[in-house]
C-alpha cells in the first residue's frame, strides 16, 4: 500500500511530533472546556422549559401527532415498495464497482483484496 512505501504516516507523526501541533490542539481545547460548557448548557432550566413549552405546543397544535402519522405513513410505504433496501442494494453495487475500478487503478486482482 502507499502509505508503507511513502511512509507519509510515519512522517505525518514526526512532524506532529517536532511543531507539538497536537499537544499544542489539545491544550487549547483542554482549556475552552467546550464539553463541560455544553453539557451545562444542555443542562441547564432554560433548556429544559423551552424543551417542554415546545413539546407542549407542538401537542396542542397537533403537529406532533401529524408528524407520527407522516412518519408512519412513509414507513408503510417503504414496506410495501421496499425502497429503503432497494436503494440500500443500488448503493452497494456502486461502492462495489467504485472498489473494483480502484482495484483495477491499482493493479489488484480480486483473490488480492484481503
Amino acid at each position: 500500500d502507499i502509505d508503507s512505501k511513502l511512509g507519509v504516516s510515519q512522517k505525518a507523526r514526526n512532524v506532529d511530533t517536532n511543531l507539538g501541533i497536537s499537544a499544542t490542539v489539545g491544550s487549547f481545547l483542554g482549556k475552552l472546556q467546550i464539553r463541560q460548557r455544553a453539557y451545562d448548557v444542555a443542562n441547564s432550566e432554560a433548556v429544559k422549559s423551552i424543551s417542554d413549552t415546545v413539546n407542549d405546543t407542538l401537542e396542542k397544535t397537533g403537529v406532533k401527532s401529524a408528524v407520527v402519522d407522516g412518519t408512519q405513513k412513509i414507513k408503510s410505504l417503504d414496506d410495501e415498495h421496499k425502497i429503503s433496501s432497494s436503494t440500500a442494494d443500488v448503493i452497494a453495487g456502486g461502492v462495489e464497482w467504485v472498489a473494483n475500478g480502484l482495484n483495477s487503478v491499482v493493479g489488484k486482482s480480486k483473490d488480492q483484496e484481503d
